[in-house]
């Protein structure tokens, strides 16, 4: 009866709530579509632009990024075997305080996925892995001077770039289904595992780092003819996959975030207006870790995000386009780590003249993002 109901509610916001909080999670790997029973093509493009701003800069501490991925899922003449491939945008930032902390950071990376799901005949069960392969493309960082100067050029050390090729890192997923079409059912249990990786940097140093393990549920079934509900669990292991300096320098590796945790939980309704018009409502929530801390990589506690969303099918293909507000938790932060404010004093040479670091905290207050998205399917 609800067989043919929309899943319209395509929740780029659960991507989106650790994005300030880990600095740079942006999309993840779309394993409900594994259950889906037709061939598919799908293209997403999405924009992400914060309002995260401290007293000393009217202008956005975190700049705008465009993200988009590609996915293909294909039917095998063995039945219930399918087979689907996505390329994405996993992890991006791009962090930028032009008065202080005068820090500045940005990263972006691509990842080509693999998996393979079986249906078993008859049942309603379903299983898949995949195979992720993640590269880190392109890392800047500048840690600025703690005596009141953004010190590009000052010193030797004050801009870290991207050099040479970095080495590709591999994960994994894992995932268990189930889905009863009479009354639109669908729920998927699904395990991220864990990555390390490195990227070269100017001057022989490199950034490491992990990326995060994290379990995700989704669910989704018709309530009515023509509504269908939508809800979702995802656990972030971010505690264990900071980000650290490595370099020629006996003072390194460096620190430079200090993540925890995360979780955010999700739910959404979708109602068809006509054969070829529906729309949805989805809303996120992600409770903070801490109001307090002393990584300005990571402005903001927690998230709640509201999102509309608009579906147009026509014959084979279907337009859907969705907008989120994200409104982040409060958060105060600083002084900087020991190890940033160490680090600052040797790359601008203030440690031994006695200078005294100027290292108060900042309060970012009323911080938000808005998140248009495009996706265009085709089922053949």
């Amino acid at each position: 009866m609800f067989r043919y109901l929309p899943s319209i509610v395509a929740f780029i916001a659960l991507s989106i709530a650790p994005l300030v909080q880990a600095s740079y999670s942006i999309d993840h790997i779309d394993l409900m579509t594994t259950l889906e029973q037709d061939n598919l093509i799908k293209a997403n493009l999405f924009r992400v632009d914060a309002k995260i701003k401290t007293p000393y800069q009217n202008q956005s501490a975190v700049r705008p990024i465009t993200g988009a991925s590609l996915l293909a899922k294909l039917n095998t003449p063995v039945k219930g075997l399918s087979f689907m491939t996505q390329l994405y945008q996993p992890y991006a930032n791009s962090i930028v305080y032009t008065q202080y902390p005068w820090q500045e950071a940005s990263m972006r990376s691509i990842a080509l996925s693999l998996t393979g799901a079986y249906r078993i005949p008859d049942t309603g069960f379903s299983f898949s892995g995949s195979v992720d392969w993640v590269k880190v493309r392109q890392v800047s960082l500048s840690l600025g001077s703690g005596n009141g100067h953004l010190g590009i050029g000052d010193s030797p050390l004050a801009r870290l770039t991207s050099e040479g090729s970095s080495p590709m890192s591999n994960s994994y997923h894992v995932a268990a289904g189930y889905q009863y079409d009479p009354l639109a059912l669908k729920l998927l249990l699904s395990y991220h595992a864990k990555a390390g990786y490195q990227h070269h940097l100017t001057q022989n140093f490199f950034v490491s780092g992990k990326h995060p393990s994290e379990i995700t549920f989704d669910a989704q079934m018709g309530i009515s003819p023509t509504t269908l509900l939508t809800t979702g669990v995802m656990y972030n292991q971010y505690k264990g996959s900071n980000v650290y300096l490595n370099g020629p320098s006996p003072h390194t590796p460096f620190q430079l975030t200090h993540f925890g945790n995360s979780a955010a939980y999700k739910v959404g309704v979708g109602h068809k207006l006509s054969q070829t018009l529906s729309m949805g409502l989805g809303l996120q929530y992600s409770p903070g870790s801490s109001k307090t801390g002393d990584d300005f990589l990571s402005p903001t506690n927690g998230s709640t995000a509201i999102q509309l969303g608009l579906n147009y099918k026509l014959a084979s293909a279907t337009v859907s386009t969705s907008y989120s507000s994200v409104y982040f938790g409060d958060k105060i932060v600083g002084p900087s780590s020991p190890e940033i404010a160490y680090l600052s004093s040797i790359l601008y040479n203030s440690f031994n003249s006695g200078v005294q670091p100027f290292n108060p905290t900042l309060a970012f207050k009323n911080s938000r993002a808005n998140i248009p998205s495009v996706t265009v399917s085709y089922r053949y």
